[in-house]
């Protein structure tokens, strides 16, 4: 009889106690590549921003929204450069044809299709540059947005460890759970 009350005063006095820590418990973050999850809610990255802003985290916010700016600057970059090496690769084919041809060019001279040549090679490279930007730009910004939720993790308590009362065939048992 004493061990069961021992064993009700100790569950209760963990109930009260978690209790009184639960007011001071913050959700913590679950990250799943770019989907964000906190207690029942699904955010994206956008979504996910406009939650830390409305949280009294501001260091977060403020790592996370540069994380995001430069990581949708990074993806600007690379679709630019791409775009961009696509129209010098038009250039430099079309003038290759041009210069293997013994027809007559469009441009009418060799020294217009060599122009071209040069200018398609120039595109292609000025394109390729900036997608040598655009990729670690991303890889940072996504460091950065990660770091953040991490950030805000730091302030996520959960408790050490709970109590529960267990009842098997045996009877009844306490267990705690780390």
């Amino acid at each position: 009889m004493k061990k069961l009350t021992l064993s009700l005063f100790l569950l209760l006095a963990a109930v009260v106690s978690m209790a009184q820590n639960a007011e001071e418990t913050q959700s913590c973050v679950v990250r799943k590549g770019n989907t964000y999850y906190v207690d029942d809610m699904t955010y994206t990255k956008k979504g996910f921003r406009v939650f830390l802003s409305k949280d009294m985290d501001s260091n977060a916010f403020k790592l996370f929204n540069n994380g995001y700016k430069i990581s949708v600057g990074g993806w600007a970059c690379l679709g630019a450069g791409l775009g961009v090496m696509t129209v010098g690769g038009i250039y430099y084919a079309s003038s290759n044809n041009e210069l293997n041809s013994d027809k007559k060019s469009s441009i009418g001279t060799d020294f217009g299709n060599i122009m071209v040549n040069l200018l398609g090679q120039s595109i292609i490279i000025i394109g390729s540059a900036a997608v040598a930007v655009g990729i670690p730009l991303v890889a940072v910004g996504y460091s950065r947005m990660h770091t953040a939720a991490d950030m805000y993790n730091a302030n996520c308590k959960q408790p050490a460890a709970t109590l529960s009362l267990n009842a098997d065939y045996n009877g009844l048992g306490l267990a705690v759970n780390f």
